[in-house]
C-alpha cells in the first residue's frame, strides 16, 4: 500500500490533488470528484472506498500488507500452489520455475473471499482467546487455592516455614499469568487486525493478511499446548506432614498435662457455661490402643480428662477419639473440620462428658 495520498487520476493529467478517498480495489487515491467518477464507472462502481483519513489511522498490519513483488515490484498476479504464497511474474519464471500448478492469483482470491476466510479466521482466533482466558482462569484459581489452604492448615507454629513456599509458589503462578496476559494481547490484537481487514483491506491483502494470521494461529496453537502440558501449569497444593519419626513417637507414649474445668449451670437460661483454667499438675503418663490409627494419621492434640478419659483429634480424619481410662476405644466422633484446639473442642462439643460425672 503506497504511502502517497495524492489523486491519481489527476495525477495522469498533472494536476496536482490530495485524495479524500481511496478504493481498496485499485489501491489508488481518489479526491471527490474522481470518487464520484470512479463510482459511477462500470467498471468501477463495484469497487469499495475508503475516507483516506481512516487509512491513515489502520494499524501497521494491515498497512504493511504489499501486493506488490518486494524484490521486482511488480504486481502479485500468479499464485504457487506449492508454497502457498502469490508471486509476480518474474518469481513464477525464476524461483517457481518447477512448481506445478500455478495460476492467477485472482482466482484464489475470489476462492477465498467466497470462502469466508476472514470470518473462519475470527472464529479461530476466538477459540484461541477463550484457551488463554481458560488458562488464565486456572492459574488464578490455582493461586487462590494455595492461599486459602495457608489460611485453613497451618497455624503460628508453621507461618515461617508456610510463608516462603507460598510466596515462591504464588510468586511463578503470577509470572505464567503475566505470560498469558501477553499472549492474549497479542491474540486480540491480532483479531483487531483482521477486522480491520476486513473492512478496508484489499482482496489481495484479504488473503495475504489471512494466511499470515493462520500461520500465527497455528504457531500460537503450538506455544498453548506446550504450555499447558507444561510444570508451570500444573495444579499446586499446599499440605501438612508430620515427620515420621516424630509420628511414632506419639503413636507408642504421649506426655501431656491434665486441664480441669469448672462448670457453671444458669437453669434459667438452660445453657451449660464452661471456666476453663489450668491445673499445675505433675507430669503423667497415658496408654491408650493405638491400632485403631493408621501410622499415617496426623495428631493435633491430645486432652486427659478430669476422670482420666483421653480425647485424640485425629486432624488428618477429621474426627476425635474418646478412650477409657483403661486405653480402649469408647467412639469416634466425626467432624466438619479439621480439629486443631481440641481443649476448645472438648469445652463446646463435649459437655455431654462432663454430665457423666454429675
Amino acid at each position: 500500500m503506497s504511502d502517497n495520498y495524492d489523486c491519481e487520476p489527476c495525477q495522469m493529467q498533472d494536476i496536482l490533488k490530495s485524495s479524500t478517498n481511496w478504493c481498496t480495489t485499485c489501491e489508488e487515491g481518489l479526491w471527490d470528484n474522481c470518487n464520484i467518477h470512479h463510482k459511477a464507472n462500470k467498471a468501477s462502481r463495484s469497487h469499495t472506498t475508503i475516507a483516506v483519513g481512516k487509512l491513515k489511522s489502520l494499524d501497521p498490519f494491515v498497512s504493511s500488507l504489499n501486493t506488490t513483488c518486494d524484490v521486482h515490484d511488480l504486481p502479485l498476479e500468479l499464485f504457487c500452489p506449492n508454497h502457498e504464497a502469490p508471486c509476480c511474474s518474474s518469481c513464477a519464471a525464476n524461483i517457481h520455475s518447477t512448481c506445478l500448478g500455478i495460476t492467477s492469483f485472482q482466482k484464489v482470491i475470489q476462492e477465498a473471499n467466497n470462502s469466508n476466510q476472514i470470518d473462519d479466521i475470527n472464529a479461530k482466533l476466538d477459540d484461541l482467546l477463550s484457551q488463554v482466558d481458560i488458562m488464565i482462569k486456572n492459574r488464578k484459581d490455582n493461586k487462590t487455592k494455595i492461599i486459602d489452604q495457608a489460611g485453613n492448615i497451618l497455624e503460628n507454629q508453621l507461618q515461617s516455614k508456610s510463608d516462603n513456599l507460598i510466596t515462591l509458589e504464588t510468586g511463578a503462578i503470577e509470572n505464567v499469568v503475566k505470560r498469558l496476559k501477553v499472549k492474549r494481547h497479542d491474540i486480540d490484537n491480532l483479531k483487531n487486525n483482521i477486522l480491520n481487514l476486513k473492512d478496508v483491506g484489499s482482496n489481495a491483502q484479504k488473503y495475504i493478511g489471512g494466511k499470515k494470521a493462520e500461520l500465527t494461529i497455528g504457531e500460537e496453537n503450538k506455544i498453548l499446548a506446550s504450555l499447558a502440558d507444561n510444570s508451570d501449569m500444573a495444579e499446586v497444593s499446599l499440605e501438612f506432614t508430620v515427620d515420621p519419626m516424630t509420628e511414632e513417637t506419639i503413636m507408642k507414649s504421649i506426655d501431656v498435662y491434665m486441664k480441669n474445668e469448672t462448670e457453671i449451670r444458669n437453669q434459667r437460661k438452660r445453657f451449660l457455661h464452661v471456666r476453663p483454667f489450668l491445673m499445675k499438675l505433675p507430669f503423667c503418663r497415658k496408654f491408650f490402643d493405638t491400632s485403631v490409627f493408621d501410622r499415617h494419621v496426623t495428631i493435633s492434640s491430645i486432652v486427659v480428662l478430669p476422670w482420666e478419659e483421653v480425647i485424640v483429634s485425629a486432624y488428618s480424619r477429621y474426627s476425635v477419639v474418646v478412650f477409657s481410662p483403661l486405653g480402649t476405644m469408647e467412639q469416634t466422633i466425626p467432624l466438619m473440620d479439621a480439629p486443631f484446639d481440641l481443649y476448645t473442642f472438648v469445652v463446646t462439643k463435649l459437655l455431654y462428658l462432663f454430665q457423666k460425672q454429675r
